[in-house]
């Protein structure tokens, strides 16, 4: 018998409590339910009145998007509002399972045109299972993981593809002192949660609090530039988030930056972000060749 159904043949099965050793049967499994036993919360493997069917239990979700360092998908085809927000829901249950004591979690985003409404419906799902969000606005992936490890949150997500073309969309997470969560060590945990979704119960609403960050973050960069000679130097932002974060992080330094595409603009309307691919470097390797003094970067 598959664990998490009750066999064809109507058998019974067994239950385990998130944290617990001992098993229980599904009558127990409703008791406790009715009690508001503190660990229902968290647990999908709890009985649902009046249905106890494998076909009740499983979600038509793919689980394609669940990938071996983040979770991706397009747009709203393979990754959209509804799915962010059973997502973000998973992602506070798993963390849960992890430490009960979790509270605070970071969430960012990037300029893409879908980032606000993911990032707004995964905040939603993080709240309607009791964590208190930290909204830290539009920022750049490593930001993400600063902000946990320097305010010592619980946890973070950052909505993001990375390098990926615009309709793409995504979730990068982490845990406590910004480890990165990887489809080992929790992403496929988080799959399973959000296939066999269901809406917290008991939860008190988590609150969400504004951080700018910026300020702190330029202050932990700069313990990195002593003794810097002047340079200029050729960046391609690539509409990116390196446009919003670079002229405020180098602001100081004895550093001239010849900017490239540095308008934030989600539809990437000069190349793609992705700079493997040789077509996206032409630009910059064209800049920077009018001057060979001078070194050049994309972002």
């Amino acid at each position: 018998m598959k664990k998490g159904y009750i066999s064809e043949k109507g058998e019974e099965r067994l239950r385990r409590c998130p944290g617990e050793s001992y098993t229980i049967n599904d009558s127990v499994c409703r008791g406790r339910q009715r009690v508001n036993y503190p660990k229902c919360n968290v647990c999908l493997e709890r009985v649902e009145p009046g249905s106890f069917s494998r076909a009740h239990t499983e979600s038509k979700l793919s689980r394609d998007i669940f990938k071996s360092y983040d979770i991706r998908g397009k747009y709203p085809s393979e990754l959209n509002d509804a799915t962010a927000q059973k997502i973000g829901t998973s992602i506070a249950q798993f963390l849960k399972e992890e430490d009960p004591d979790v509270k605070n979690i970071a969430v960012g985003r990037d300029m893409r045109i879908s980032s606000k409404s993911l990032a707004n419906a995964l905040i939603d799902g993080l709240c309607t299972a009791g964590l208190n969000v930290i909204n830290l606005g539009v920022i750049s992936t490593e930001m993400m993981y600063f902000a946990v490890g320097h305010y010592q949150y619980d946890g973070g997500v950052m909505v993001t593809a990375s390098h990926n073309p615009a309709e793409y969309n995504g979730f990068k997470i982490c845990r406590k002192q910004a480890i990165p969560v990887s489809l080992e060590t929790g992403i496929s945990r988080i799959s399973k949660l959000t296939s066999q979704y269901h809406p917290p119960r008991g939860e008190q609403l988590g609150k969400v609090v504004l951080n700018d960050i910026f300020g702190d973050y330029k202050k932990h960069v700069l313990k990195f530039a002593g003794n810097l000679r002047h340079l200029r130097i050729v960046v391609d932002a690539g509409n990116g988030m390196a446009g919003k974060t670079i002229p405020i992080v180098c602001e100081g330094l004895p550093i001239e930056i010849i900017p490239l595409y540095f308008e934030l603009d989600g539809t990437f309307p000069n190349h793609e972000a992705n700079p493997l691919k040789p077509e996206n470097m032409v630009d910059l390797q064209k800049k920077g060749a009018r001057d060979e003094s001078t070194p050049w970067s994309s972002l």
